[in-house]
């Protein structure tokens, strides 16, 4: 009945984990969600940080935490290497965004990496580096090649993001990021224009430096040779299997079978904040089933946004919920005018025809849906 596992039953499970009999090498990966909204702290978290529910969490995670690190290094025998990193940060209202995944400033983008383990000299390095170099580093452990891994020196590298939630779900436009540390700490964001910041002095990115020369080439690059969607172009590889498709749709980031439609004229995410509150009341709702009190937000939200693929499929799936058919039937086709290939319009819109039991439209692609 809780929206996730806490820090101490996910750490309980690894322990049991830890506590079977290896028969050789032991890889264990532990995936901590409580810094996670809804930020709702257990004690005596919750009363050491009244006003701060999201610190509140971290604390929580932090000494559950400790009590996994202690187990491990005891299970291992003293030959335990270590990665501890987070997938994102919290917007926690910088720059309008709440949470993540909407924006690419450094308050969701730059994550705490911690590695001990053998060969790893104690320190802390400034440098940028991506997560992607905990794999490498895994294969390094593993005897299994030392390139990128993290036990060696840093190398310059720019170091690459993306925030695409907002494009998949909403047709705004795709975001990319880039930055390094070779002329001083710059950060570069691609999204319908270029944006540039001097992190080393303007840590809140507030000062656009990209009309300048400030912004080193070395970073615009970057940014133009990322595989950016553009108009004309498939919005996912033509090489993704169902499988594939099953796998990313669980995790809930993308839509298993949406294709947005890549447009010129799409709106940047950062102009686009002040809808973020609405569009995460309507996402609650949703989850509720409260699809009366949707409906007036989601107008809201396609009065400020008429081409929002996500606002108008979940409109009309909200109309059809409480028996509204005609209108559903016509936000069914302004979804499909605006996404022609989109599986999930597909898909609710025959369940919408199911419910009124029109099988001849409907079955033929919930089958294959199946």
């Amino acid at each position: 009945d809780a929206a996730e596992r806490d820090a101490r039953a996910t750490t309980d499970v690894a322990l049991a984990e830890l506590a079977t009999p290896a028969t050789g090498p032991r890889f264990l990966w532990v995936h901590y969600n409580d810094p996670h909204a809804p930020y709702v702290p257990a004690e005596p978290w919750k009363s050491r940080y009244p006003k701060a529910p999201y610190l509140a969490e971290v604390a929580a995670m932090d000494a559950e935490l400790g009590r996994l690190v202690q187990a491990f290094r005891q299970a291992a025998g003293g030959q335990a290497g270590i990665i501890v990193v987070a997938d994102h940060g919290e917007g926690l209202g910088e720059h309008g965004e709440a949470q993540h995944g909407h924006l690419l400033y450094q308050s969701t983008m730059h994550v705490p990496l911690a590695v001990a383990g053998p060969g790893v000299t104690a320190g802390v390095e400034d440098a940028p580096v991506s997560t992607r170099r905990v794999f490498h580093t895994l294969l390094d452990w593993a005897g299994l090649g030392a390139d990128h891994s993290l036990r060696a020196a840093a190398g310059a590298e720019v170091v690459l993001g993306e925030a695409m939630k907002p494009f998949l779900e909403y047709g705004w436009q795709p975001q990319v990021m880039a930055v390094d540390a070779v002329d001083g700490l710059k950060k570069a964001i691609l999204s319908g224009r270029v944006e540039g910041y001097d992190l080393s002095s303007d840590a809140a990115e507030r000062a656009d430096i990209a009309a300048g020369p400030a912004l080193p080439n070395r970073l615009r690059n970057a940014l133009y040779d990322y595989p950016v969607p553009v108009p004309g172009q498939s919005a996912e590889p033509s090489s993704l299997g169902a499988d594939d498709r099953q796998k990313l749709a669980s995790l809930g980031y993308v839509s298993g079978g949406a294709t947005p439609v890549i447009r010129k004229d799409a709106p940047r995410a950062i102009d686009m904040v002040g809808l973020l509150p609405t569009i995460e009341q309507i996402s609650g709702l949703f989850v509720a089933g409260r699809y009366a009190q949707a409906v007036p937000l989601l107008q809201k939200v396609r009065a400020a946004d008429p081409r929002n693929l996500d606002a108008t499929l979940r409109l009309a799936t909200a109309f059809s919920a409480l028996g509204r058919g005609a209108e559903a039937e016509a936000l069914f086709d302004a979804a499909a005018a605006l996404a022609p290939e989109s599986g999930d319009v597909k898909v609710y819109r025959a369940l919408h025809q199911a419910k009124g039991r029109d099988w001849a439209a409907a079955l033929p692609v919930l089958e294959q849906a199946a």
